[in-house]
């Protein structure tokens, strides 16, 4: 049934990775929203990268696709577009929030926030961490990471 809407498998899957990406947006703009102002930069970069963490079963499913589409990106230019524009867009806000906080290197710290979380989102998939030691295993590495600042 989907073929009558998709000409391409690769276009059923820009169309749901677009989907993801909207969803994913929206619900960190609702989580930032709820944060008191004057927002603090820890708090902010705490719920970017809570959010792309596996911890309930719905989030563990986007995580798992988005596993998937990373491999399918490597033989489709316009996935892996569609995904390193997301990405870009991602660390230019973490890095934002870095230069509020003072934090030296906010390009370069914010790219290796993003690897932490895909380290972390990797051993929650692979139960090396449950749901309920993630966010303390994440917190551990921010309190380090800010209190340099």
């Amino acid at each position: 049934m989907v073929q009558h809407y998709f000409s391409t498998k690769d276009e059923m899957l820009l169309f749901a990775l677009q989907w993801v990406g909207e969803e994913f947006g929206a619900r960190i703009t609702a989580r930032i929203g709820e944060l008191p102002e004057p927002r603090d930069p820890k708090k902010v970069v705490r719920v970017v990268l809570t959010a792309r963490l596996p911890l309930d079963p719905r989030s563990r499913v986007y995580v798992q696709v988005l596993v998937a589409w990373l491999g399918r990106t490597i033989a489709n230019p316009e996935l892996a577009r569609y995904m390193l524009e997301g990405t870009r867009a991602l660390r230019d806000h973490l890095a934002g929030q870095l230069r509020l906080a003072q934090v030296s290197n906010p390009v370069l710290t914010a790219d290796g926030l993003l690897a932490f979380a895909d380290g972390l989102s990797s051993h929650l998939l692979q139960d090396l961490h449950t749901p309920e030691e993630a966010p303390a295993v994440l917190d551990a590495y921010l309190d380090r990471l800010f209190e340099r600042a």
